[in-house]
């Protein structure tokens, strides 16, 4: 499912609107004047149902959108889970335009009016690789120069839509579909952007993804904490359902488990749990196993054995990794200083 976003309010009133004929053009001077929008994602938290979230954007003179975004906001968690986006604008959002709740002036159009032009990309949103965030940063905080003194604690990055279709409707008649090449082909709008600042998009390299972390992993195969062999514990591509014999596995309370190679290994897990953590001098697996997790969860909802809070994991899920790969994961450090002091208690019965 796509996700909407609707764009409004620029700080100064639209220059230099193209004819009502030129739907690439109209779309390249809406991307340009106006600078944030809600995003309508396919909800995890609401599992499914359309979710709203402002955000502000910037769009470059060579028609490309960018957003300075977190990992930790819901949007993006969705994000994380289907990157399918759409992205809204409506002309509403330009001081002068169209009728607003602000404004007495009955002889603009309502919103909702064809007239009102509204305008939607949709494609795919992905993180901006290294190479090109200097550029987008200088264009980002230009037009919205707060985002500077923001928390790096919270660790923001750049994304971008990768546009595959664009949809538009500015006058009676019906809507037009623009091709994306004609509209990044169109003359980029007066007034506004000088072109000197337009941003060059770098390939799109997986390992730079928007998720924060690498691309998806198995999430159906695991090494035992105990003796580092490789288990498979759901039945996958080529392990068909019927004569399929899950492996020895040791259950929380709310539902999590780590798997083991035999009901011997799980035992001397449950004997002695410290003994498979990872440890200080201990290494992770080499990347990109390491960095996801072995088995890959991200985009699961787990509970966390403590406080049953459902959680959707993610690269910053709090967790206590195990030798070979696999973790137990937590709402919050709270838990996990939980779990370090006293593992057997969140031990399913």
């Amino acid at each position: 499912m796509l996700a909407l976003l609707f764009c409004a309010a620029a700080a100064a009133a639209p220059v230099g609107k193209p004819p009502e004929a030129d739907k690439a053009g109209t779309a390249r001077w809406m991307a340009a004047n106006l600078n944030w929008g809600v995003v309508a994602s396919k909800s995890v938290h609401l599992k499914g149902v359309p979710f709203g979230n402002a955000n502000s954007f910037v769009g470059t003179p060579d028609g490309h959108l960018y957003f300075y975004v977190t990992a930790m906001d819901t949007t993006m968690q969705d994000v994380a889970a289907d990157n399918h986006v759409s992205f809204t604008l409506s002309e509403a959002g330009m001081v002068g335009a169209c009728s607003i709740a602000a404004e007495k002036n009955m002889s603009l159009p309502d919103p909702e009016d064809p007239t009102c032009a509204r305008l939607t990309f949709s494609g795919t949103m992905r993180k901006v690789d290294n190479s090109s965030a200097p550029a987008v940063s200088a264009a980002m905080f230009a037009k919205h120069p707060q985002m500077k003194a923001w928390p790096t604690g919270h660790e923001f990055f750049f994304a971008t839509i990768d546009i595959t279709d664009i949809w538009l409707i500015d006058y009676y008649g019906g809507a037009a579909l623009i091709d994306p090449a004609d509209y990044f082909a169109s003359k980029p709008p007066s007034g506004g952007w000088d072109a000197s600042s337009a941003v060059t998009v770098s390939p799109y390299a997986a390992v730079e993804d928007f998720k924060m972390g690498p691309p998806p992993g198995p999430n159906n195969t695991a090494l035992c904490p105990v003796t580092g062999a490789k288990i498979v514990f759901a039945p996958g591509a080529g392990f068909g359902g019927a004569g399929f014999t899950p492996p020895a596995s040791l259950a929380f309370k709310n539902g999590q488990k780590l798997w083991f190679k035999d009901a011997q290994s799980a035992a001397a897990y449950r004997a002695a749990p410290r003994d498979y953590w990872l440890a200080p001098h201990d290494k992770p697996l080499p990347p990109p196993d390491g960095m996801r997790g072995l088995p890959d969860l991200r985009g699961q909802t787990l509970h966390c054995p403590r406080s049953n809070e459902s959680m959707v994991v993610a690269m910053q899920t709090p967790r206590v990794l195990h030798r070979h790969g696999q973790a137990v994961y937590f709402c919050c450090f709270g838990c996990v200083s939980a779990f370090w002091d006293d593992p057997t208690s969140l031990f399913a019965p």
